[in-house]
Formats: C-alpha cells, structure tokens, sequence
C-alpha cells in the first residue's frame, strides 16, 4: 500500500485519506449555507449540517475581469510571454528535492491569475507566440502523462429533463425531442455493444427529471458494472454525468463501488449568463450547482470532473473562473478535479441559440485555450493567498466528439489526455440501427468506430489506453494527486497502458491493426526480450506427433536459424535445452548460444529422487515431459566448457542490483 493511502473499505465508507507527513487537515471554513428557494426533488439532503465556502469568495468575478484587463499590454510582450512559458515548462519538471527545505519545492507549481491571464489575452493570429505556447503545454502533457491517450465511450441512459437550458437539446420546452430510457435488458445489450468495441471505461449520463429518479440510476450502475461479454469483456470504470447530488446521496453513489469520477459541468461560472441561459427549473441554482464537487469530498467521493461549456461567455474569463474553481477544491480538500473538461457548443436540436452563441469561439482561440489550461493547471501546496498558484496540473484534459477528427488531432497537441471514441448520444445508439438524424442535430459530429481511433491514434505516435488501475487500486483524490503533483503519476501510468493496449490489440484488433499495435508497443516498450528460448522438438510420451514432426528440422537448418537469431537480436540471451545431443549443443553454442541447462532432469521428483533415469532414456516409457539428450552432471558440463574455453556463468548480479528490463537493455546495446 502506498504510504498515505487508506484501505479500500475506509474510503468507501467516506473516510478522509491522510496527508503527507508534516501537514496536517484543515478542514473547510463552515461559513456558508445555500439557502435556494429552488426545490431539488431528483437528490434530496438528508445531511443538513454541512456548510460551505460561498462560491461568491473563490470564484471571484471582479478579480478575473481585472487580471484579463491589467494584463492586455503584457500579453503584447513577446518577451514576458516566454518568460512565463519558460517558468510553466521548468515547474513542470521540479519533482521531489530533498535539498530544498521549502515545503513547496515537493510538488511541481503553476501559474498564478496574471500569467494564466497574460497567455489569455495572446493574439491567437501571433503565429510565433501560439507556436511557442502549443509547445509548452505538450512539453508539460508529456512530462505529467507521456504520450498515452485514454479512451472512453458515453453511454445515455435517459434523456427526460426539467431543466430548461436554453443551447441543449434535452430541455423541457423541446417537443420535438422523442423521449426514452433504457430498460435493463436495453442497457445491458448497450454495454456490452461497447465491450465488443473494447471499451472498459463508460461515462454514464441523464437529464434530470422524476420521470427518471436517482434510484433507478443506482440501479442501472449495478446492471452495467456485471455485464460480461467474450472474450474477456467487462466494465472496469463508470464514470458519471448526472445531476447534482446530495451528501447523502453521493454516499450512496460512492457505496455501489463501480462509480469512479463524478463529472458536472458549471457550464458557465458568470452568474448573469448562467441566470439567462438556465432561466428555470434546478439547474437555474448557481450556487448549488457550483458546490456540488464539495458534496462529493465530503461524501467520499473523491475523483471529481468540472468543465465549461464554451460559447456562452468570454472563454478566457470561463477559463480563469474554472481554475479558480480548481484552486478552490485544493484548498479545501487537497485534491484538484481528477478531470476538466472543456465542451465547444455545438448546434443543438431546435435551440436557436446553439447555432449562433453569444461567444463564438473560434478554433484558433479554442485551441489556446486549453494549451492554457494545460500550462496552467499545475500542481503545488495551497498558498496563503486568496488566489497562489493553479494547483492542478496532473488533471486530466478530455476532449469529446463534438469536434471534427482534424481538430482533435491539433488538441492533443495541446494537452488533451482524454477522449471519447465510437461515441453515440442518441439513448440506445450502441445497439440500435439508429439513422443518427438526433445525433446530427445534437451537434455531435460523425464519430469515427474504435478500431479507427486506435489506429490514427498509434500512427500519430500516441498510446490508446484504457487503464483503471489507479481507481481498482484505491490511488484517488488526494493519494492520486499527491502522485502526480511529484511528477510520479507517469511511471504508472505507461506500464499499465502498455498492458491494456495489449490487451485490446489481443482481443478485438483486426489481423493489420493488431500489426501495427505491436511494432508500436516495441518500440514503446524500450527493451526486447531478455532471452530467446529454441527448442526442438524431441519424442513425447504419449504423442505420434513429437515422434513425426510435421515440419522436421535437421541439424543443418537448426544451426542455421540459431546463428541468423544472434545476428538479428545480438543482446538477447540465447537458451539451449538438454533436448540437444552433447554434440549439437558443441556445435550450437559457436552460432551464438549463450545459456543451457546442465544436469537436466525432466521427471516430476528426479532431482531429489533415486532415478535410475531408464525412464527418461527408454523413448517407449517416458514419464517425463520430453526425451534428454544431454545426461551429463553439472560438473562434467563445467569441465566440458572449461576445455572449449568457454567461463561457465551463475552470475545473478543485474537481478539483484535492479539492472532490468530497458535498463539492462540499455547497457547490452551500448
């Protein structure tokens, strides 16, 4: 167990994890009550007692509107700019320093509000500047997470909603909208449509209506989680979009043990623009919404996502105020968004309102955007300050399929870690025949099947993952971030998704993706195999076959492909079985062998045992697994390589140093 983690079993039950030695909890300021005269009927609180911070302290508008307009002149310096890139890049590479005494100096650090506001106001048709900002963030996106790209599918379960959102296409005043939700056995043919595409993450979303209850939705998370298809199928991450929660409630959520990040976008964190783009219903409670990640630390739940939908405000006021948001859960908590995600609006079905938004924001700006965010959102130790440094820079970035292939192509240039593939947002989509003619009209763009992401995504050079280790493992909340803060998170991260790849390249890639996946893993695995075993083979008990191979090879041949292996792989060790005649083995260690066995013994029990071995010689009475050729006793092997000239070897140094693997590998190619 990691130092500081706590069991599983303590987690679930809501328990707050521990932090690093010499800091003790301080436990959130109790000063603010949310007093809504809006009803919240689809969660109900039955823990009265929690208070909170008032959301109008840590997301401050008149601070973000002064930063965004004090820093207008800077952004025009080309020299400042690159004095705060330079600063992002070299935080992002400070890890633990046991020389430094300053408490701080233990994480990586970010940016504070000026120069997360100086990036903003950059001159997004600056060619040179972008350039140099794109190139930050990926720097930044590398040293956290490498070059891995995790995958993840959404599944609708209902689409009901009293809300009256006025750019979705899910909202109460929308007649046109066919309305639906999935039964179990719909859901399950959903999930386990999405398990033959290889997913083993789903983001599980709802409207919000009491046609639809939470109680229903608790129990769809149990009929997905025990779906199971062949080959080896399952779910291993639910993740969550759904409508705020109580503390009660997000215990509940949390005890099912299937849920892993809870996702809830503010949509906009200007609170005349979220007034007038939710003019009703709960949604219409900024307050409420805003604290709803707060619910969940308290309740255990501790892998939270926020995201903006961009387009109905300033995108770089929406940008500050989300980080301030990050801060804000940092501070409190200890633990920044797992996830931040950052939604483009797209035109839904009939909202006028989606088609032409109040803020556009074009493609140049959006991709600076989130190469902000990321350069931004590193992480550090809670300053004293009201606003001290971003303090989430190992968040993960997702991105969805609201935009074009090209375009998504560009933002995991920027920093995106995260994206959706094979998405459908119709109810039932995965299954179903659909046309996709209310997909169109949601705004979702043409989303390319699975397979086809996974191959453009090794041919860009990324790693397709679908690791949940860190969630199966109990690294959440404040003991996931405390890995990543220290710039550790990657060194789990890329074994496990080298594994997954695997995985899905062995079980549902096509013969030419499955090529093409291995000669990627290869080349990210760093190290070859550390030996190359070639047996031949020798008569079995038992089997006609062993006796008559199919594809015989005389000892011409066998020389041969033992000596082109040594060529072709020159620092893998080369392995030789006492299968072998005594000489054969002569002849085959000078085409390059390098290790054999000595004193072999096949015969379950024939070291310890008084074996007379007529058994392991007579072909027509074998018990062991195969025929030996080679009968002689190790020292009669050691004497016989002494007088060839060779050194007999029982060296385990590498082992036991730690000198494996790609380490190894390094030092034999060298």
């Amino acid at each position: 167990m990691l130092q500081g983690c706590l069991p599983s079993s303590a987690r679930r039950a809501g328990c707050p994890s521990r932090l690093p030695a010499g800091m003790a909890r301080r436990l959130p300021v109790a000063r603010y009550a949310p007093g809504s005269k809006v009803p919240h009927l689809w969660s109900v609180e039955r823990e009265t007692h929690h208070t909170y911070r008032d959301p109008a302290e840590f997301i401050d508008e008149a601070k973000i509107f002064k930063a965004l307009e004090a820093t207008k002149e800077h952004a025009k310096d080309a020299g400042r700019v690159r004095d705060i890139l330079a600063k992002a890049k070299q935080n992002a590479f400070v890890g633990h320093s046991p020389n430094v005494p300053d408490k701080q100096s233990e994480f990586v650090q970010g940016l504070n509000l000026e120069e997360c506001a100086t990036l903003l106001n950059v001159d997004s048709d600056n060619v040179t500047l972008m350039n140099d900002i794109f190139d930050t963030a990926l720097a930044i996106k590398n040293r956290i997470y490498g070059n891995r790209v995790v995958l993840f599918a959404p599944l609708y379960i209902a689409n009901h909603c009293v809300n009256s959102c006025t750019y979705c296409a899910f909202r109460s005043a929308n007649k046109g909208m066919e309305r639906s939700i999935l039964t179990d056995d719909d859901l399950r043919e959903e999930v386990a449509a999405l398990q033959l595409q290889g997913h083993r993450r789903i983001l599980a979303l709802t409207g919000e209506s009491p046609t639809y209850t939470f109680e229903q939705f608790l129990h769809a998370v149990d009929v997905m989680a025990s779906v199971k298809t062949e080959p080896f199928g399952s779910i291993r991450r639910i993740n969550v979009e759904i409508p705020p929660l109580s503390v009660s409630d997000m215990r509940r959520l949390k005890a099912t043990d299937n849920v892993g990040t809870f996702v809830l976008f503010q949509e906009s964190y200007h609170r005349d623009t979220f007034k007038t783009m939710h003019p009703t219903g709960p949604k219409s409670d900024f307050d409420y919404r805003v604290l709803t990640q707060d619910r969940a630390m308290r309740a255990g739940l501790d892998d939270v996502g926020i995201g903006a939908l961009f387009g109905l405000f300033d995108y770089r006021y929406e940008v500050c105020a989300m980080l301030m948001h990050a801060e804000h859960l940092e501070r409190e908590y200890h633990a920044g968004p797992h996830t931040i995600s950052v939604p483009r609006m797209r035109p839904a079905d009939g909202s006028e309102l989606s088609i032409s938004p109040p803020y556009p924001v074009n493609d140049a700006d959006f991709k600076k955007l989130v190469a902000v965010i990321r350069i931004a959102v590193r992480g550090g130790l809670a300053p004293v300050a009201a606003w001290g440094r971003v303090l989430v820079p190992y968040t993960g970035m997702i991105l969805s399929t609201r935009e074009s292939p090209e375009m998504r192509s560009d933002l995991l240039k920027c920093g995106m870690s995260q994206i959706s593939a094979g998405s459908r947002t119709d109810v039932g989509a995965y299954h179903k025949d659909h046309t996709l003619s209310t997909e169109a009209n949601l705004g979702k763009l043409a989303g390319q099947p699975t397979g086809d992401i996974v191959k453009w995504l090794l041919e860009d050079g990324y790693v397709p993952s679908w690791c949940t280790a860190c969630y199966r493992q109990g690294r959440t909340g404040e003991d996931f971030m405390n890995i990543c803060k220290a710039g550790d998170i990657h060194n789990f991260c890329h074994p496990n998704s080298l594994l997954t790849l695997q995985e899905y390249l062995s079980d549902y890639a096509d013969p030419d993706l499955r090529a093409k996946g291995e000669a990627h893993l290869e080349r990210e695995y760093h190290a070859g195999p550390h030996t190359i075993s070639v047996p031949r083979m020798r008569p079995a008990d038992g089997s006609e076959l062993s006796i008559s191979p199919p594809y015989p090879v005389n000892d011409a041949d066998f020389k041969k492909l033992v000596a082109v292996i040594r060529i072709a792989v020159p620092y893998t060790g080369m392995i030789l079985s006492t299968r072998e005649s005594p000489e054969m083995r002569s002849q085959l260690l000078k085409c390059g062998m390098s290790q054999i066995s000595a004193g072999s013994r096949t015969d379950v029990g024939a070291y310890h045992k008084d074996h007379t071995l007529s058994t392991e010689i007579n072909l027509s009475n074998l018990t062991g697994q195969f025929s030996l050729l080679d009968h002689r006793p190790m020292e009669e092997i050691v004497q016989w390589l002494l007088d060839e000239g060779y050194v007999p070897s029982w060296c385990t140094a590498c082992y036991r140093q730690g000198r494996t693997g790609e380490d190894f590998m390094k030092i034999c190619k060298a």
